[in-house]
């Protein structure tokens, strides 16, 4: 994560708090909770990068 993180820096990206990390199991999960985690954490990271979006266009 650090790497990413100073590549962001290099760029001078503003990153937000949640990142999503996720492997193709992640994605075929079957179990309804495990699906669900991954789910929430793609919403929250979407939500958190539509606000940091909203506060630079002002």
């Amino acid at each position: 994560m650090q790497v990413i993180r100073g590549r962001l820096t290099d760029v001078q990206a503003d990153p937000v708090p949640t990142v999503v990390v996720a492997c193709p199991a992640d994605w075929r999960a079957t179990a309804h909770s495990d699906a669900a985690r991954l789910r929430a954490r793609i919403d929250q990271a979407a939500a958190e990068l539509a606000a940091a979006m909203r506060s630079h266009r002002q």
